[in-house]
């Protein structure tokens, strides 16, 4: 999650605070170009691994993207 002018598409995940002006809310995700291949959630139980999955397809299906997604739990 970086910090920094779009200049490519971008995958926005949330919003958070600058630990350095706890005022100031700053949006949070990544450029696309820094996941051109697989894509892997980790974290332990009830951190919003589904939910924050759901948000990033979704994104991907917006912007014409092929998505696929394995889901052995069926959460999603």
């Amino acid at each position: 999650m970086f910090r920094h002018k779009r200049q490519e598409p971008w995958t926005g995940v949330g919003t958070g605070i600058h630990l350095d002006h706890p005022q100031t809310v700053i949006e949070l995700g990544f450029p696309d170009s820094y996941r051109k291949g697989h894509f892997w959630c980790f974290g332990t139980t009830r951190v919003g691994k589904t939910r924050i999955m759901e948000h990033i397809i979704e994104q991907d299906i917006k912007k014409g993207y092929s998505v696929v997604a394995i889901d052995p739990k069926g959460d999603i």
